[in-house]
């Protein structure tokens, strides 16, 4: 068979399968195999499933990947499995399931023999493929990301084929509660889940705001982490959220309480979409209560009304090109006795203030994106790129390029 008929066989099976995959009935799929004009023989009633990879909304924002990166880790599982199929007689289809989120590989298995496949031994080699073409892709291993691997059981029918595909991907949808390098049935990655209510775990979260309240730090660390715990049994998403929003609630009341301006930090922490995996979560939150913890010891007592109007104008408006005059005029105060109160009651000046808030945003901007030092500088409210330099070495101790290489290494 001449080399352009083959790829021509591929093409019209990798879109069969990607119809079968896809919900697509079995007669009208029949219908389709007629209508392509080559001989398609796809057994759908003696195969296996295999589900790999990561969740796509990680390929930029924790790997910052793209397209051409994807298909460069397809080819690579598409090589290896060349490689397996001589050493296990087994004919293979792959797809990239590349909707709902999703920018998994999906692979049909059909045995060429009546021999049993090894298909842990075939996902597990898939699964460390994927690993090594993550980390050679990014330059970096990142300590909650790892590609899952799940496969099914026999497949011994059309219906059951979509009904497997249907339980991998679900299955691989909780990969958060169970973020580790894997390779494993379906059923039994889930085979563990515990039956956790919200019921049970409000008591904890009143805990929490009691040793918030009497910053008692590892009593909370502890809670924290038997809340994630439980979460983390339960795989339950809906409960997670429920829990996040017990959280936010807790946590809105007592920066209203102590006049503290955490709403955005504590809004940001608190978006589950961000991470990979719930220890992860369980870090940022965690810090999150600490820094709460003690700015609420520090300040409570000591900030007037005028200095956290200020602090929130300056967290406002730190991207633009604000002066002392400016937010003076904003709180109808004189530019002097702002600066005097601020020095006194924060223990740093105004201007001090302002440009270690940019430059703790152009750190976390130099870390998480692409963005040139210049556009870093702009997104940061400074307009010239060799004062924002200047200042961040002032208080880094380091270039901006050099904090990226270090944070990226």
């Amino acid at each position: 068979m001449d080399n352009f008929k083959q790829q021509q066989i591929e093409t019209c099976k990798r879109y069969i399968i990607n119809e079968s995959l896809f919900g697509q009935q079995y007669d009208q799929l029949l219908e389709m195999m007629q209508e392509m004009n080559v001989e398609l023989k796809i057994d759908f009633n003696n195969c296996y499933l295999i589900l790999a990879g990561i969740e796509k909304r990680f390929y930029n924002s924790k790997l910052n990947l793209n397209r051409e990166n994807y298909l460069d880790i397809f080819a690579a599982v598409k090589y290896l499995l060349v490689s397996l199929e001589q050493t296990y007689e087994f004919e293979k289809e792959m797809s990239a399931v590349n909707y709902d989120s999703s920018k998994l590989i999906a692979v049909m298995i059909t045995p060429k023999t009546s021999k049993e496949l090894p298909i842990p031994i075939i996902a597990d080699q898939i699964q460390k493929k994927l690993q090594q073409q993550f980390i050679e892709a990014r330059q970096v291993k990142h300590p909650y990301l790892s590609s899952i691997t799940l496969y099914s059981e026999p497949i011994v029918s059309y219906a059951h084929f979509q009904s497997a595909f249907k339980q991998l991907r679900n299955s691989h949808r909780l990969a958060f509660y169970k973020m580790r390098p894997c390779s494993m049935q379906a059923s039994m990655f889930i085979k563990d889940r515990q039956n956790v209510k919200l019921i049970d775990l409000i008591p904890m979260v009143q805990k929490l705001q009691q040793n918030l309240l009497d910053g008692k730090l590892e009593n909370m660390r502890f809670i924290v982490h038997e809340i994630m715990l439980s979460l983390k049994r339960s795989m339950d998403v809906i409960l997670t959220y429920d829990i996040i929003s017990e959280l936010k609630k807790m946590l809105l009341i007592l920066n209203l309480q102590f006049r503290l301006d955490f709403e955005e930090p504590i809004n940001e922490v608190l978006r589950l979409e961000q991470y990979c995996a719930i220890e992860e979560f369980e870090a940022s939150l965690f810090n999150l209560l600490l820094t709460f913890c003690q700015f609420k010891t520090e300040h409570k007592a000591a900030i007037s009304p005028l200095i956290i109007n200020t602090i929130q104008y300056v967290n406002r408006h730190y991207q633009e090109s604000i002066s002392l005059y400016e937010i003076a005029d904003a709180m109808n105060v004189s530019a002097s006795y702002l600066s005097r109160v601020f020095n006194a009651e924060m223990g740093v000046s105004l201007p001090y203030f302002i440009n270690e808030l940019r430059i703790r945003k152009a750190k976390h901007l130099l870390c998480e994106t692409n963005l040139k030092i210049g556009e870093i500088a702009l997104q940061c409210g400074m307009q010239n790129v060799q004062y924002f330099c200047m200042k961040f070495k002032q208080l880094t101790a380091m270039r901006p390029q050099e904090y990226r290489q270090i944070n990226q290494k």
